[in-house]
């Protein structure tokens, strides 16, 4: 019979999920970085409508608005990563980043 140190197993499980909280939160701010195409740390409305059409075709336009709406309670126009990351959590929502400048047509899209 094998013996297994239960503080040496929840340490090392505590670390992988540590680790991976951290990367899915790096990869939250690379994709918010990716999709903010004037680079000043907020989405506009149309970047965060390209990144939802881009990353969930089958997202609703009426949902895409109802989300950036909850995203923005004060009637800001614009989202941050935080308030971002938030959002994209609480929305089941799939994350990519923003593809190469040549994937997209003359309307951006």
């Amino acid at each position: 019979m094998t013996r297994v140190c239960l503080d040496t197993v929840l340490e090392q499980a505590t670390q992988a999920y540590a680790r991976k909280e951290r990367e899915e939160a790096e990869a939250i701010i690379a994709a918010f970085h990716s999709w903010d195409a004037n680079g000043d740390g907020e989405l506009q409305f149309d970047e965060f409508r390209e990144m939802a059409a881009y990353s969930n075709p089958s997202l609703p336009p009426k949902t895409m608005m109802k989300i950036y709406k909850a995203a923005t309670p004060d009637g800001g126009s614009n989202l941050n990563v935080l308030k971002f990351s938030q959002v994209m959590l609480e929305n089941g929502l799939t994350l990519k980043s923003r593809p190469p400048a040549e994937s997209f047509d003359e309307q951006g899209q």
